[in-house]
């Protein structure tokens, strides 16, 4: 009867060490009993990382979505000046009539050993200094092989200002202006004699400075005149017009009224067999402005004047 007894109370006892399938002896998740939890887990949403656990909770920061690991800012490249890509220097020379002209001189190739054949000459408009013409420079350096760029400061303007400033100019100084040009071509003519060639692209003002300049040189054979004007400040460039022979291109925008009509009688006027007028319609802008303003245009003007001196 005693073994009966105590084998009765064997299988008791061990009918409750067995659990079921998945089940954990004195765990929550059992069947029964209530003991200490050791399999908790912690949810963390996506984008969140799981912060210092507080009463069993989490306190999260969000990702920093930059694409880098360990959540690092990334910096993206600067911008580069793509002026900066080109080999250049300042230059300096003084006119005739005691002006000191200071220019910027991009070669044609690497460096100052370069053998170009052409020079272009970039002339801002009034009030403005060679700057103006930065986003030029790089279309014509890429498009024109053999070319020497120059963007001067004119006479009363950026740092070319030892005997005064533009605005004091009459009509006369503005005349007086293409002593610039003939200073400028002697200087090249010491430091880069391969140089036969001129082009010329002028706004404004520029343009009528270059007009007077070009009449009367035979090396310039391709002129610019954008937001020209036929008697600006009392410039007459008319009989100018009339007396340049070579390829002439001449561009203002159609609300720009006095330079578009200038355009129209320069173009009407000039005896070049080699000429284009293209006016902007709808905008106002004028000079080197046109850039910018004709960008979103079915034929944007810096491209355009890039393939036209090619």
């Amino acid at each position: 009867m005693k073994r009966v007894i105590f084998l009765v109370l064997g299988i008791f006892l061990l009918a409750g060490c067995i659990t079921a399938p998945g089940g954990t002896a004195g765990t929550t998740g059992g069947t029964g009993g209530a003991g200490v939890q050791q399999n908790q887990t912690i949810n963390v949403n996506v984008g969140e990382t799981a912060g210092t656990q507080t009463g069993g909770g989490t306190q999260g920061g969000t990702v920093p979505a930059t694409g880098a690991a360990g959540g690092e800012t990334v910096t993206p490249p600067a911008e580069t000046n793509p002026l900066d890509a080109i080999s250049h220097k300042e230059i300096t020379f003084t006119t005739q009539d005691g002006w000191k002209i200071y220019g910027t001189l991009y070669y044609s190739g690497s460096d100052q050993y370069s053998r170009p054949t052409k020079a272009i000459v970039l002339i801002p408009e009034l009030g403005k200094e060679r700057s103006s013409y930065d986003e030029l420079v790089p279309l014509l350096h890429n498009a024109i092989s053999g070319a020497d760029i120059i963007a001067l400061d004119m006479r009363g303007h950026g740092k070319s200002t030892n005997l005064g400033t533009y605005q004091a100019f009459q009509t006369g100084d503005f005349r007086a202006s293409k002593n610039d040009l003939k200073a400028l071509r002697d200087y090249l003519g010491v430091s880069r004699p391969s140089i036969t060639t001129y082009y010329i692209v002028g706004t404004s003002m520029g343009s009528s400075i270059a007009m007077d300049y070009a009449a009367s040189h035979d090396e310039v054979a391709k002129l610019v005149m954008i937001s020209p004007g036929t008697a600006y400040r009392d410039f007459d460039i008319n009989e100018y017009a009339q007396a340049y022979l070579h390829e002439l291109y001449i561009t203002a925008a159609s609300e720009d009224s006095y330079s578009m009509a200038s355009a129209n009688t320069i173009n009407a006027e000039s005896p070049s067999d080699t000429k284009v007028l293209k006016i902007y319609y709808s905008i106002s802008d004028h000079g080197t402005e046109l850039f910018d303003a004709t960008k979103d245009k079915e034929q944007p003007l810096l491209p355009l004047v890039a393939d036209w001196l090619k």
